[in-house]
């Protein structure tokens, strides 16, 4: 992982914390504004209380965030992958509220709060996480955190279109080298890693056996690279 996305994954933590905090108090606000419309509220809180068990509910969904990969992005993952995995923990998160909110329910003052808190929850944290996917890719833009690249075959005909999406540093790439598959592949691979540090090997001609692939595989995860190929 670049140090970039090491910073952009610990900064994700702070701003997923503030993001429930907001989305929690909005909710709790909401309720209590919404008595003829809702329904009165079970029993009276304070903000302060309740402020106290979001921050013991908080840490829940944050393990939960951790355990479904949230911590640990790259900036080469499409924003979706976000999506899912927010969406998925925080629905976990809501459950799990629910559960207890069932066996006490002084818990939470209303069953309401903790729907909006789940709805506001999910675009609270998705907002902030694309402004930080929108900061990484100006960081992008200007040469920094890119995923140094090697290209296999990337001149052949039906794989000039990957090469021109990986060439888009939007995307967070920088191709550093482009080998044909021929005898001496391994041995420029060898001497491309011997140099500088590789993030990831493409292989983008469908032609090649499985063979040369599974011997590509090998190689990645001896040299600690990510390797990708265009299925035949």
């Amino acid at each position: 992982m670049k140090k970039t996305e090491l910073i952009f994954n610990l900064v994700a933590i702070p701003t997923d914390v503030l993001s429930l905090l907001i989305a929690g108090t909005i909710s709790f606000y909401l309720r209590y504004q919404t008595d003829s419309v809702v329904g009165p509220v079970l029993f009276n809180m304070d903000l302060a209380d309740f402020i106290w068990i979001l921050v013991k509910v908080i840490p829940i969904i944050l393990l939960i965030f951790a355990i479904l990969g949230l911590y640990k992005q790259t900036g080469t993952r499409r924003f979706l992958y976000e999506i899912n995995r927010v969406v998925i923990g925080l629905s976990l998160g809501a459950f799990l509220t629910i559960i207890l909110f069932f066996f006490n329910q002084s818990i939470f003052p209303s069953r309401f709060i903790i729907l909006s808190a789940w709805i506001l929850g999910i675009v609270f944290v998705l907002f902030s996480r694309f402004v930080l996917k929108l900061i990484q890719r100006q960081l992008f833009h200007r040469g920094y955190g890119l995923h140094k690249l090697v290209l296999i075959d990337g001149n052949k005909t039906e794989s000039k279109i990957i090469k021109s999406i990986l060439q888009n540093r939007k995307y967070g790439y920088h191709i550093v080298a482009e080998l044909n598959n021929d005898d001496n592949l391994f041995n420029k691979l060898e001497q491309l890693f011997a140099e500088q540090k590789i993030d990831e090997i493409v292989q983008t001609n469908h032609a090649i056996t499985s063979e040369t692939n599974l011997q590509l595989v090998v190689f990645a995860r001896l040299h600690g690279a990510q390797f990708s190929f265009v299925p035949n």
